[in-house]
């Protein structure tokens, strides 16, 4: 213009990078602020806990708004979903080789449970102008999730079996659910008895996994170990020990743990063609117990028929403490002993 340039100061201006395979979080960083790629960009990691990267591929990749070429997200084992992407809007799929007109590809992601949440992305929804999309061995990626995001975007053209798999999505995972009943029957301070009210029209179900972990508040959500870390969870396998009250439930104890303690738990059974039993997540505490005694007693004689204690509580309290019980008896003394002191 007559004024000549001026450099952007808002928030949304515009920065052209070029496509690049993300391979770490390192490489991520090389896109920080990046609103419009040239090119491709595929996504394909390896290693970590998406509670870690998920934050930091937002950051990096977050401003993302279009791509020219394609979005591959390959072979990326710790991603749960794509949230991380919160503010891409247009795939243009440009420039898609002759054998390869692919401009949307998720394929053998172990992990991901989720493309987008939609009511956390701000704005107007993602558009895909050229090209198709292929969803393959995505294990815990749910068929219905898959269907909904394409009728979410609006996606006009044909798909076919070998663009969506109805068979290597969502298959090692419980995308259909039945509700299990579960409660603690009885608590102990250092274990709890639970009872599991089986469906009398589900036999087919015979192998339940229990998951419990310590959980001071109650805000905790689902979420399953994986091959690389267990989040803190820590599972039973309850099928082969079980005792029956009756034919139809199941009572089984938690055992080795703490007193005065709040667990969260839930249970699940095996999936079986996607199909699976589950409980919702409960909290049950443990009951108090004894506590450790006091640390670093002392006594001082400021009298000739007094003395005062002091001591610092116990290190591990297993309860709240609500008095001091103190024990002492009149010892004899030791002639010998007292000729003999300093």
């Amino acid at each position: 213009g007559p004024n000549g340039c001026r450099q952007c100061t808002s928030s949304h201006c515009r920065k052209t990078c070029e496509g690049q395979v993300v391979d770490s979080l390192s490489a991520a960083q090389n896109l920080t602020g990046c609103t419009h790629i040239v090119g491709s960009l595929i996504i394909s990691l390896k290693t970590g806990s998406d509670k870690f990267i998920q934050p930091e591929l937002q950051q990096s990749l977050g401003s993302i708004q279009e791509i020219d070429g394609s979005l591959k997200i390959v072979r990326t084992f710790p991603l749960v979903s794509l949230n991380f992407l919160r503010n891409l809007r247009i795939i243009h799929g440009k420039k898609l080789l002759f054998n390869d007109n692919k401009s949307f590809v998720v394929a053998e992601n172990h992990n991901l449970q989720e493309l987008w949440d939609w009511n956390q992305r701000p704005g107007s929804r993602l558009q895909i102008l050229n090209g198709s999309v292929f969803f393959h061995y995505n294990p815990k990626l749910c068929l219905s999730l898959i269907k909904s995001f394409i009728k979410e975007i609006n996606f006009t053209k044909t798909i076919g079996l070998l663009d969506i798999s109805e068979e290597s999505n969502g298959d090692k995972f419980p995308c259909k659910t039945v509700n299990l009943n579960v409660s603690v029957l009885k608590r102990y301070n250092e274990s709890v008895e639970l009872y599991i009210e089986k469906p009398k029209d589900k036999e087919m179900f015979s192998r339940y996994i229990l998951y419990y972990v310590k959980s001071p508040f109650q805000n905790i959500s689902y979420e399953e170990p994986d091959d690389c870390g267990d989040y803190g969870w820590k599972t039973k396998d309850i099928s082969s020990d079980w005792k029956f009250d009756e034919p139809q439930n199941i009572t089984y104890p938690i055992t080795q743990l703490e007193p005065n303690t709040q667990y969260a738990f839930y249970v699940k059974t095996y999936t079986i063609d996607s199909f699976a039993l589950k409980s919702g997540v409960q909290y049950f505490r443990t009951l108090p117990s004894k506590p450790t005694f006091p640390t670093k007693l002392s006594g001082i004689s400021e009298t000739s028929s007094s003395i005062t204690l002091k001591w610092n509580p116990p290190l591990i309290s297993n309860g709240k403490l609500e008095k001091y019980i103190i024990h002492g008896y009149k010892q004899k003394m030791d002639l010998a002993f007292y000729l003999d002191r300093d």
